[in-house]
């Protein structure tokens, strides 16, 4: 049914160029609604998709934190969606009005906790938190509701990384190598309740290259160091959340709620928050395979290395990778991106596309399949000085060795640097951590379970990984609510493993 515009009474809340928002009243039955719109006589299909997909979404979102969509009209020349609107102000319009005290902070920021976490388990990633898309009634217990949800996925479905850098935008959005998942909203509720805190943003800077690079590389200024009165556990919690490597954050919301609730509990009892040990109810009821590079920091620093002599010489360098499949060749080539300001990063090959900017790194992901164009490209730029400090890294199985990779290596070592870094097996320590960082509990929980794993994996990474989440999927490891915690049993485990 077709959405007659002229039956509404709204005011303009924002409009971003694509999609403006209203606030009104529908005429006929007097309703209180938001109307979405978009704002081009020509819509993007990016903006119809937001829309259609906000639509699509109506039954699988728990409505208590939710917008209640009631109807789309989608034209050739306009789409329009209406919500109901159940009362209350954006946060971004809170916040306007200043920073919030501790009490306030402590009300608003659980119950936004609580929504995420509640939208979370509708098998969703949000993809856009911030205090724009947050309605807050502080009339009624400062009840949350979550807006903006048309670029919400599924779990386990990739999110597309925006094209500029927002001030709520996570690591893993702009290009670390990391996957985007759940733990990307929580960066942007970091973000969120940092603006709650403080009154202002953790990066303070319009212009989206440099705002990119510090949401990867630099620290933000601890919110108590801003503003002195700020209580240091929640300076602490949100600084947590604000990590640049999604396996150091809270890993989920329910987690920051429950550290929350005792900051509120210890505020109302004696106004003051002791430290305490953060994250203790911080554990996923679900697999997340761990992303963290384990065993991997000598070839790590050795890529830095090559980084550095680049920068040193303005010349080209080279790093080879070699090592058999699984062994994590790819993601330690990708975890050169997040050593790089944003804008030297290149493209991974096969299209060999180097961007503007210095330094700069070229990713080219098993040499040994790559076309004779690309091998060709790589060769001119290696043995030409004027393309300035460029590091080339690529990698390749060890079959491989002899070609392409030994013409690349003679061409570099004429005038540039050469590195060459070969991965074997993981240490059972590694193997430990692994197991630590996937099931988030202490090493010395897991060197039981990190001792069966080893044996049967024999320190291959992907292995590893892979077995460690077919042991949950076929229940010999469990997730027990109440502590909450992963368990198993070791001796079946070791009987599936023929393990003795």
């Amino acid at each position: 049914m077709a959405i007659d515009l002229s039956d509404f009474v709204l005011h303009e809340i924002r409009d971003d160029g694509e999609i403006a928002l209203y606030r009104g009243l529908r005429k006929h039955d007097g309703r209180p609604v938001f109307v979405a719109t978009t704002s081009s006589p020509r819509p993007s299909d990016r903006a119809r998709a937001w829309l259609r997909r906000s639509y699509a979404l109506r039954s699988t979102i728990d409505p208590a934190i939710s917008l209640r969509v009631l109807e789309l009209d989608d034209t050739p020349h306009q789409a329009s969606l209406v919500l109901e609107d159940p009362g209350g102000d954006p946060l971004s319009t809170v916040l306007r009005r200043g920073r919030l005290a501790t009490g306030p902070f402590l009300s608003i920021a659980i119950e936004l906790a609580a929504a995420v976490a509640r939208f979370h388990a509708s098998g969703l990633v949000h993809g856009a938190i911030r205090s724009a898309n947050v309605l807050v009634d502080r009339d009624r217990g400062d009840r949350v509701r979550l807006d903006g949800i048309g670029g919400a996925l599924s779990m386990g479905q990739t999110l597309a990384a925006g094209d500029d850098a927002t001030p709520h935008t996570a690591p893993e959005q702009i290009g670390s190598g990391l996957p985007i998942d759940a733990r990307t909203d929580l960066y942007a509720l970091g973000a969120t309740l940092y603006e709650m805190l403080t009154g202002d943003l953790p990066f303070r800077t319009r212009d989206v290259v440099r705002l990119a690079w510090c949401h990867l590389a630099a620290a933000p200024e601890p919110p108590r160091d801003r503003v002195g009165t700020i209580p240091s556990t929640l300076s602490e919690i949100v600084l947590a959340l604000l990590a640049k490597h999604p396996d150091d954050r809270y890993q989920t919301a329910s987690g920051v709620e429950a550290d929350l609730r005792r900051c509120r509990a210890e505020w109302e009892a004696q106004r003051k928050i002791p430290p305490f040990a953060l994250g203790t109810r911080d554990v996923p009821s679900h697999w997340v395979a761990p992303t963290r590079l384990r065993g991997r920091e000598r070839a790590l620093a050795s890529l830095r290395v090559a980084l550095d002599h680049a920068v040193d010489l303005e010349a080209p360098a080279l790093a080879l990778i070699s090592g058999d499949r699984g062994t994590g060749r790819s993601s330690l080539a990708r975890a050169v991106a997040a050593l790089l300001p944003v804008e030297g990063r290149a493209a991974i090959a096969p299209a060999v596309d180097v961007r503007g900017g210095r330094p700069g790194v070229i990713v080219v992901d098993d040499l040994e399949l790559a076309p004779p164009e690309t091998i060709e490209a790589l060769a001119r730029i290696l043995t030409d000085a004027a393309v300035g400090p460029i590091v080339v890294v690529a990698t390749h199985r060890r079959a491989a060795i002899e070609s392409p990779a030994t013409r690349l290596r003679d061409l570099a070592e004429r005038g540039g640097y050469v590195i060459e870094i070969d991965l074997g097996p993981l240490s059972l320590d590694d193997t430990v951590g692994i197991a630590a960082d996937a099931l988030r509990c202490g090493r010395e929980a897991a060197s039981e379970l990190g001792v069966l794993v080893h044996g049967r994996a024999g320190g291959h990474p992907r292995s590893t990984v892979e077995l460690l989440g077919s042991l949950v999927a076929r229940g010999l490891v469990t997730f027990d609510p109440t502590g909450p915690r992963w368990t198993w049993d070791r001796a079946r485990i070791a009987q599936e493993l023929r393990i003795t």
